[in-house]
């Protein structure tokens, strides 16, 4: 079973994470390219990612979800970045319209009762 560490006393995170490895287009008026999500919860995502957008930019994201589920087409802001061996960015997502809130509460329900998180 795999175990998340409890939250540090600095933490600033809203919302609890659960560890997931997807595949995410991302795009900003900078660049685009493909990234894998480290963590996902109900209010953002870490992406890694070789090139990083800056603090500030936002991102238009497509998330390739397991399975028969499809793709979750979200807009976020990058609210961190983290450099070195393990490069990427913290990304808050912005509030969504139509199902795309709804089908993301529901799959991070999913898969963090499957990690515990």
């Amino acid at each position: 079973m795999i175990r998340i560490p409890a939250r540090k006393q600095n933490e600033r995170r809203r919302a609890p994470r659960a560890p997931l490895c997807l595949n995410v287009a991302a795009e900003s008026d900078a660049w685009m390219g493909a990234c894998l999500s480290r963590d996902i919860s109900e209010s953002g995502v870490f992406l890694i990612c070789q090139r990083l957008a800056s603090v500030g930019s936002g991102l238009s994201m497509i998330i390739d979800l397991p399975g028969d589920l499809g793709v979750l087409r979200l807009r976020g802001t990058v609210v961190r970045i983290q450099a070195g061996d393990l490069r990427g960015m913290g990304v808050e997502f912005a509030p969504g319209k139509g199902d795309e809130p709804r089908r993301l509460r529901e799959i991070w329900e999913r898969f963090s009762r499957a990690f515990g998180a």
